[in-house]
């Protein structure tokens, strides 16, 4: 009998084939199908000798069919990139800022994905280790203002790079020393000590993965966390892994205060949410979780210290940002000049939240829908814009990645 794995992983191939033959904005997703495809082939040769299903060893048959699942999902995610509706025009300011923070070795791809919030997508397989897969919901994957939460996955990218190099090690262990100092708590009886630590680990990386957005897209990204969560379903309910998104906002602010920065003085987290108790949480449940809080509570200041230790430019430019919201108001791109991605959506969303006052000789009082979707074509048009100015007086140098 032929082997399944074989008839499988040429399935896979034909369709990674079929992907290439598809056009791509920019040559990172082209790459990656490549390295893909490359990693399969491989492992056709390493089987292809084999004729019978049961002579195949069991570990073999085992990774073969997690690797095809990985590359499947990857395949998916890059088709996906090459979808007119995803941003191509915020592509070269993203990409510079992973590049900058990373390595300029660094490939990025941008895509989108039919779920609710935007993701990070790890790169499993050792050939993927350069490359940053970036996902918005497909609802949102144009909307121009959402752009700072690409910040946070790049997060995940640090985070990723700094366990591997076990320079997150300080952080483990003091959690450990803040959960046992608890050892008479009833929870320590229920729960093994690993599967807590797993867990409070986990919410320190998206704690920290905020700090990171908030260093890199400043009060823009502030405003996206805002717009992202306040109609969430998961407001102010937990789960093993993710503090609230209250808790998270509280975690910003204290980050906020920390760095000293200024901003501090403009948010209040009431003004957007109010504390209620999630009534559909088991007592269990509830109690897990505030113990869960209280960890990452004394364990907070670690974080900042370790996201303050990134080293992250300073995108933020105040005088740009008011340049730019001078033409936008005028319903119109800034021309003959380049300006980073970081204060095209830090403008937009100044003018966002003047919307209801701006803008009133073009659309009536209350059409705030045509007002926000102007907005937002300007912000891209505007990206595109500097892209090219930039290209241009580089001569060309800054390719797409």
């Amino acid at each position: 009998m032929i082997s399944k794995e074989y008839i499988r992983l040429n399935n896979l191939i034909e369709q990674i084939d079929f992907v290439l033959s598809s056009d791509f904005p920019y040559r990172a997703p082209k790459e990656a199908l490549i390295i893909l495809k490359n990693e399969a082939l491989n492992r056709v040769e390493d089987i292809k000798n084999v004729c019978s299903y049961s002579e195949l060893e069991d570990d073999i048959k085992i990774e073969i069919g997690e690797f095809i699942k990985e590359v499947t999902e990857y395949t998916g995610f890059l088709l996906r990139s090459t979808h007119v509706r995803n941003p191509i025009e915020s592509y070269l300011g993203i990409s510079k800022i992973a590049k900058d923070i990373l390595g300029q070795d660094v490939n990025v791809v941008l895509s989108s994905e039919w779920r609710a919030s935007p993701f990070h997508k790890p790169a499993k397989l050792d050939s993927l280790k350069r490359f940053v897969f970036i996902g918005m919901p497909v609802t949102e994957s144009q909307n121009a203002l959402l752009l700072p939460l690409s910040g946070h996955e790049i997060g995940h990218v640090i985070w990723n790079e700094m366990e591997n190099n076990k320079k997150l090690n300080n952080l483990k262990k003091n959690i450990k020393i803040c959960i046992n100092k608890r050892e008479e708590d009833n929870l320590l009886t229920h729960l093994k000590v690993e599967y807590i630590e797993r867990c409070v680990y986990s919410r320190c990386k998206e704690v920290f993965c905020d700090f990171i957005g908030y260093r890199i897209f400043n009060i823009a990204f502030w405003h996206s966390f805002i717009y992202y969560t306040s109609t969430s379903s998961l407001l102010n309910s937990y789960s093993d892994i993710y503090p609230s998104f209250l808790k998270r906002l509280e975690y910003l602010k204290l980050y906020l205060s920390h760095i000293g920065d200024e901003n501090i003085n403009h948010i209040e987290t009431h003004l957007y949410y109010e504390k209620k108790k999630n009534q559909e949480e088991s007592p269990w449940k509830t109690v897990f979780y505030k113990f869960l809080d209280e960890i990452l509570d004394e364990v907070v200041q670690d974080i900042i210290k370790v996201a303050n230790k990134q080293k992250i430019h300073n995108y933020y430019n105040k005088q740009n940002i008011k340049k730019i919201k001078e033409w936008i108001s005028r319903t119109m791109s800034p021309p003959n000049h380049e300006y980073n991605i970081v204060d095209i959506v830090n403008a937009g969303w100044e003018v966002f939240n003047d919307v209801d006052i701006m803008w009133n000789e073009y659309f009536q009082d209350d059409d705030y829908l045509e007002k926000y979707k102007t907005l937002n074509n300007i912000l891209l048009k505007t990206m595109e814009v500097s892209d090219f100015i930039g290209l241009v007086e580089t001569g060309g140098q800054q390719r797409m990645g």
